[in-house]
Formats: C-alpha cells, structure tokens, sequence
C-alpha cells in the first residue's frame, strides 16, 4: 500500500491561489449576494405582506362601516320602534302582570268559559338576580269553567297571544280544569354593538314572525284589577 501525505506548504497554497483565483471574486460576491438576500430582502418582503394584509383588512373594516352606514340610514325609526314595541310585548324586558290578565282575559272571552279563580306564583320579584343568559318565567294557576272542551278552547286562544306563554299541567275534571301555565319574560343585558362586525337588517322570516305576533295582539280588551274576581289570589 502507498502512503501518500499531501501538505500544504506556502508555496502549494500560492499555486492553488493563482490557478483558482479567476473563481475566488464571483464565488465571494455570489455568498455575499446569498447573505444580504436573507438578511435583508427576505425580512423587507415579509414586511411588506404583513403590510399588504392590514391594508385589506383595513378596507374590509371601512366596507362594512359603509354598509353599515346605508342600513342605518334607509332604516325608519318609527317602523323600528313599534316592531320593537310590539316584541317586547310578547316577550317583555320585565313581569308583566297586566300583559298576562289582558292575555288569559281575552282567551276565557273568545272561549266562552269563565274563569272561577287564578293564581301567581311569581317567585323572586326583583329581575336583577334573574340570570340574563336564561329565559325566565313565572307561573300562573287558573281554574277554567267548562270541562274538557272549555279548557281546550281556552287553551288555543292563549297559545296566540301576548306574552309568550307555555302550558306546564293541565287537571281536568268534569265541569271545569285546573291549569298551570307559565309565562315567559327576558331580562336585557348590556347591549355592547360592534360596528365592525356587518349589521343585520330584518329578514322576511322575522317580519313574518312580528306580524303573527301582531295578529295576536289585535282586539285585545285591557284588563283593569277592578274587574279581577274577588275570590282571585295573588301568590308572592
């Protein structure tokens, strides 16, 4: 086997320097073209699509603000507050004790039953400790007149009215029911808007629903406590 040992005398490294120098120059400026590339340019257009990036994203935002815009300006405010008035009547912000009378009142009339006694059971009066998150409510048992059909009458002409209502038992006997039905109310939170976000305008859907809820509360005759029987309870 041939040992060979290569050294690299003075001499060797300037024979090796003049017979590659022609190469050294273009293989300097091409590291140093590498080097500013990613120190530099690369950084520069990483900057400049973040940038590119706010700048759509700052359009989208100023495009909604104007759609925004036009929907609150083509809106009628009066249109709005009496559709607004007209939902809170079937779900009201608060107990609406007389809302629920004038409601059952109307039922018994177009049902053709009376109503021999009612009940509140209201529970805790005070809607701040109500939990806004949850759709609260208060019971009310009342004794119909009239039996199976009496109460089934009854029953049909409550579920289109205002407020909202649902029937929790009914106990029916010959000649009159005993009925619990409870009555459903929303506690408002803080409304926080957020205009970046689009506004939405009614759909066809909900005007549909407000309208129904209209129709309920057509030709309702307002109670008065006057006119309560005598015999009636209020529960607290």
């Amino acid at each position: 086997m041939i040992n060979r040992e290569i050294s690299f005398d003075e001499t060797t490294v300037k024979i090796l320097f003049n017979k590659y120098k022609m190469f050294l120059m273009p293989l300097g400026i091409i590291l140093i073209c590498i080097i500013v590339f990613f120190s530099f340019i690369v950084p520069q257009i990483q900057e400049l699509s973040s940038m590119n990036d706010e700048v759509k994203a700052v359009k989208e935002k100023i495009l909604i603000l104007r759609q925004n815009l036009n929907l609150l300006s083509n809106l009628n405010s009066d249109n709005q507050n009496i559709m607004l008035q007209k939902v809170s009547k079937a779900l009201p912000m608060e107990k609406d004790f007389i809302g629920v009378l004038n409601a059952v009142s109307n039922a018994s009339i177009n049902a053709g039953v009376k109503l021999d006694d009612f009940s509140f059971a209201v529970g805790d009066l005070s809607t701040k400790s109500t939990q806004v998150n949850a759709i609260p409510s208060f019971k009310l048992v009342v004794t119909v007149d009239g039996g199976i059909d009496g109460a089934r009458r009854f029953l049909d002409g409550l579920s289109e009215s205002s407020p909202i209502s649902e029937v929790q038992t009914v106990d029916i006997s010959n000649s009159s029911s005993t009925v619990a039905i409870s009555f459903y109310y929303r506690v408002v939170s803080p409304i926080k808007i957020d205009y970046i976000s689009p506004f939405k305008s009614i759909s066809s859907e909900e005007k549909a629903l407000i309208d129904k809820i209209t129709a309920w509360q057509l030709n309702i005759p307002n109670f008065s406590p006057k006119n309560a029987s005598s015999g009636s309870i209020l529960k607290l």
